[in-house]
């Protein structure tokens, strides 16, 4: 895939950050909480995209994670690491996800803050890592 590809996906990314804030800033926890989770996928699907792959189909920041560690190791190192140290918060954001997307339970307030902050830190990492491989 093309470094055109990734710096589109990336700035879908982007796009879904900026509509996850304000999503929650308007009070929509649940809302928030999936466009936020959109946003680190399609950040990771960036990586991918840039190391020549065809991004796959599948949903899950921490599969993802495993899917670029096991295609290219140092980089993989690298995010797997990342990932580890903000687990928890990459936890909120998945189970945010799954809930605003097929749980009759919403995301409050603290959870969508959490999930948003996961996806803001997990976009920035993954753009840099995107970067690293232009050079």
């Amino acid at each position: 895939m093309s470094y055109e590809y990734a710096q589109t996906l990336l700035r879908r990314a982007e796009a879904f950050l900026e509509a996850s804030q304000n999503s929650y800033e308007k009070g929509y926890w649940d809302v928030a909480c999936v466009e936020a989770e959109i946003a680190a996928q399609l950040a990771l699907k960036a990586l991918i995209a840039r190391m020549g792959l065809t991004p796959p189909q599948v949903t899950g920041i921490r599969r993802l994670v495993g899917l670029v560690a096991r295609l290219h190791p140092d980089i993989g190192e690298k995010l797997a690491s990342h990932a580890k140290s903000i687990r928890e918060r990459v936890i909120v954001l998945e189970r945010c996800w799954e809930m605003g997307q097929h749980s009759p339970e919403p995301a409050d307030e603290e959870e969508a803050y959490i999930a948003l902050e996961a996806a803001k830190d997990l976009v920035e990492f993954t753009k840099n890592l995107v970067e690293s491989l232009n050079h």
